[in-house]
């Protein structure tokens, strides 16, 4: 039987969560198509990093700055990945940045606050949803945070962060999002496990953990992360999304789920001269068995430079997919090969 009602059940109203939802369109099969019909359910999720749509407040002013750049072009930024945003049931980003007309900043080294109209760089090429479980969120104050989340709901955009979780249903599938952040304002790892139970206990058949955690610049996961990684998959977790060291850090398989380190920056507008313009797409394609039971099939991983054009020595702030050794190197990274993927 599809699931489609959208309920609140007492584990997650005993925890005081806040839930924000969204119901996909239901696919539906010609009569008769018996073809169709037999196939088990699937859903495929994509996954990609730090998405900062603004530059530092020190290159506003610059021809390099993410807006000066962009401009009023919604399409531009996602133009070479928009397919795979577009052709799977959802994806997820990390959106790194105040989405905000807020002033006052946080006293902090780096404060990102982008344009609010360019909520529509997510929403008009097929990005469901976003963590704000990350250290910029609160860039522009808790003004900048609440104009964020009112601009993404108005977007129809889902976002989730500490015990506010998502959900999105699609089908039989009703998957169930967490942030997580050992930055200020994230919530210790034993809340999460919690949420991922009340989730469970919600009808979620699916969840995803996403995790802004590592040390920047590293291209191994410490031992803290490993760690809490695996927790929240003995907890219940589908899958655990890592991003923060704006670099690619590995794949895990562990217990036929998935642990994805760090995804590294996607398409960030905060550094004009990164160490390394690597980055990656992930696919994960998720089946239903006879006995109800949601198993991860595998992962299509598309390595992508974060520039359109390789050749440039500066960003142009347009992650393009890539092959030929630059490939080679992220799937070296990542510790992962193109024989192992799984296409959708």
């Amino acid at each position: 039987m599809l699931r489609t009602k959208l309920t609140r059940m007492s584990a997650i109203a005993a925890l005081g969560v806040a839930v924000s939802l969204l119901v996909a369109p239901l696919a539906s099969a010609a009569a008769g198509d018996e073809r169709v019909t037999d196939l088990p359910p699937r859903l495929t999720i994509s996954y990609v990093g730090d998405c900062t749509f603004a530059s530092t407040e020190a290159m506003e002013g610059s021809s390099l700055a993410f807006h000066r750049v962009v401009q009023d072009d919604y399409a531009y930024p996602f133009a070479y990945v928009r397919t795979y945003f577009t052709s799977d049931d959802l994806t997820i980003a990390n959106l790194e940045c105040a989405l905000t007309t807020a002033r006052k900043r946080a006293v902090k080294r780096f404060t990102f606050r982008a344009r609010p109209d360019y909520v529509r760089i997510l929403s008009e090429n097929g990005v469901e949803a976003v963590s704000l479980a990350n250290n910029h969120t609160r860039d522009l104050l808790e003004a900048g945070r609440s104009e964020t989340k009112r601009v993404l709901n108005e977007a129809g955009v889902l976002h989730f962060e500490g015990t506010s979780v998502a959900i999105y249903n699609k089908g039989e599938f009703r998957v169930g999002m967490l942030g997580y952040s050992v930055f200020e304002g994230g919530v210790a790892p034993a809340t999460i496990a919690k949420l991922i139970k009340a989730l469970r206990n919600d009808g979620c058949n699916l969840v995803i953990v996403s995790c802004h955690w590592g040390i920047e610049g590293k291209t191994v996961q410490s031992a803290a992360q490993t760690k809490t990684a695996r927790y929240f998959l003995d907890a219940g977790a589908d899958s655990v999304v890592g991003h923060h060291p704006h670099r690619l850090q590995p794949i895990e398989r562990y217990k036929g789920r998935t642990i994805l380190y760090s995804l590294g920056n996607f398409c960030f507008g905060g550094n004009t001269g990164p160490s390394s313009y690597d980055t990656v797409l992930v696919q994960e394609s998720f089946e239903i068995r006879d006995d109800f039971s949601v198993v991860s099939l595998g992962l299509n991983v598309v390595p992508c430079d974060q520039r359109s054009d390789p050749s440039k020595k500066r960003p142009n702030y347009q992650p393009r997919p890539v092959k030929g050794a630059t490939a080679d190197r992220i799937y070296r990274t990542l510790r992962w090969s193109a024989q192992q993927n799984f296409l959708p």
